[in-house]
């Protein structure tokens, strides 16, 4: 979005700040909170490299010289497997937010306009919706608080969940959330990483709403919910003569789920879906449904912590009760030991043209699964992760290497691992925070016919080993070759200014040996692929200010 359009839309939004969203009639003598205002705000400065040892074009990640601005060569796979964003943007929320007692008894009612800015540079400025909803609650008993996370997603300054201040409602009450716009916020799943049932579950790419609702039942030791997601997208049909063919339609999603925790420290959820994702493209099964379906579900245990759930799930609020809550302090000293490890994992199954039958479409199945844990003591906390997904997984809201196709039963796929364990211990005194991560990662790769790109080299086609990192970076091996493994460290060092600014310095490396160019031989003039440097050295240092 121009600074222009900004800049006269931030004004017209302030002057809903002193009204209601109903207009002037409100509850006479009722109490009433409300905030407006940009919240959650990240304001970050970088001085940094993602490769010392290379220039410009010698890398699959372009690096430049040193300079000021954040690098995406500078974060691994296995970091914020929790979160959507990598920590060193520079982004905000304006939040016009209004709750209120309903007119019946223990009725609690609320709403927020969330809209999400972010800045790239001088003229580059993005305001999208970031989870608008509507709420309304009804109390059904009981007169304590949830022993579980109404507000899935919702946690505390230091990352973890645990109960922050929300709306009076007790712990036995019916909630129904209406997003009206985007439904980012309500997702299958529970590792961001991990997670599914997006707006891109949906297989045209375009800028329409994926409006949703969802009613939950929340109760201290259970909750369960069902919800309903829908987007209008271009359908195909088998008959391009049809009047629907290249037509805007409607198409669905069904989502529901439980969380139930028998004893203190335990909790286990599921969820799961299903989706009305498309209609195939493909010319020999054109206007055959693309459907998703699949089911997710986590197994908790914990003691010191609350389940971990991310933040890019919560419901967003501007009470000032919860300001605190967007800055990042270092975490708490733990006087006694504490600890929590999950255990997560999905199957999800979808419906596209079989690459083996002509006309014939074939369910394809994909999975996915991860292994946290957290362990605190004193002022040292570590972790460990470990995260797998099916080549499928990965691909699933393409959907598939060759879009709207199924793999080939001829060819094979293995899929991505990941593993990093971190420590870090904070210096109450100096207010520093020196941490260490280790990682490596095995590579999804696919063997088999490589799908037809625009001006693909003939060379270049037939069975080959492809590195899949992510749905739109793949790479062909040389010849003979097989993936590697790629192990990579990291070591940082965070001072506390106060409690709302920070400063910190990192070194960041890995052994990236499936990095490949492709070259033209002197001799032959042919092309041929040949593996680049595989060491990558980066380092920033950082200032952030978080309120």
């Amino acid at each position: 979005m121009s600074p222009k359009r900004l800049t006269a839309i931030v004004p017209l939004l302030a002057l809903l700040i002193p009204g209601t969203v109903l207009g002037e009639e409100s509850v006479e003598e009722a109490p009433e909170r409300r905030g407006s205002d940009f919240v959650d705000t990240r304001i970050t400065f970088v001085f940094s490299d993602d490769n010392v040892f290379a220039g410009p074009g010698e890398t699959l990640v372009n690096s430049p010289a040193p300079d000021f601005g954040p690098r995406d060569g500078n974060f691994f796979p296995f970091e914020n497997l929790d979160s959507r964003d990598s920590g060193q943007e520079t982004l905000s929320h304006l939040v016009l937010y209004r709750q209120m007692p309903g007119y019946l008894p223990n009725l609690h009612t609320e709403a927020a306009l969330v809209l999400r800015t972010r800045l790239f540079g001088p003229g580059n400025v993005s305001l999208q919706d970031d989870g608008s909803y509507i709420r309304m609650a009804l109390d059904v008993g009981g007169g304590g608080r949830s022993a579980l996370p109404v507000d899935p997603g919702q946690t505390s300054a230091d990352g973890d969940p645990e109960a922050l201040p929300r709306m009076e409602t007790g712990d036995r009450n019916i909630e129904l959330v209406l997003f009206p716009y985007t439904s980012e916020r309500f997702r299958l799943g529970y590792a961001w990483d991990l997670s599914w049932g997006g707006r891109d579950i949906f297989t045209e790419v375009n800028r329409r709403p994926v409006p949703a609702l969802r009613l939950q039942f929340n109760h201290p030791v259970f909750y369960a919910f069902g919800g309903v997601k829908t987007t209008q997208q271009v359908q195909a049909t088998a008959d391009p003569s049809d009047d629907g063919y290249n037509e805007l339609q409607a198409f669905y999603g069904l989502l529901g789920g439980f969380g139930f925790r028998p004893i203190d420290l335990m909790t286990w959820e599921v969820n799961g879906g299903y989706f009305q994702s498309g209609t195939n493209r493909k010319g020999d099964v054109e206007g055959e449904p693309v459907d998703t379906a699949g089911v997710s579900t986590r197994l908790s245990l914990h003691q010191g912590f609350q389940a971990r759930a991310s933040a890019d799930f919560r419901l967003v609020r501007n009470t000032p009760e919860l300001f605190d809550s967007f800055l990042r302090p270092p975490p708490p000293t733990h006087e006694r030991l504490a600890w929590r490890l999950s255990l997560e994992g999905s199957m999800v199954m979808q419906s596209l043209g079989d690459p083996d039958r002509i006309g014939g479409t074939r369910v394809q199945r994909a999975y996915a699964g991860a292994v946290s844990g957290t362990l605190g003591f004193g002022n040292t906390r570590i972790g460990v992760d470990v995260l797998s997904r099916s080549l499928g997984y990965m691909l699933i809201n393409v959907p598939g290497l060759d879009p709207f196709n199924a793999f080939s039963e001829d060819s094979e796929q293995t899929p991505e691992v990941l593993a990093a364990l971190s420590a870090q211990y904070t210096f109450r005194g100096p207010r520093l925070t020196p941490g260490a991560l280790v990682g490596v990662q095995f590579p999804a790769t696919y063997q088999g016919l490589i799908p037809q790109v625009p001006n693909q080299p003939e060379q270049l086609a037939g069975e080959q080993v492809v590195v899949v990192r992510s749905a739109d970076n793949w790479e062909l091996l040389p010849t003979g070759e097989d993936a590697r493994p790629i192990p990579s460290f990291k070591l940082s060092l965070r001072w506390d200014a106060s409690p709302m600014l920070g400063f910190v310095g990192q070194v960041v490396g890995s052994y990236d040996d499936n990095q490949v160019r492709l070259v033209r031989d002197d001799r032959t003039g042919i092309p041929r692929r040949e593996f680049r440097d595989p060491l990558v050295l980066g380092f920033a240092l950082l200032a952030q200010a978080r309120f």
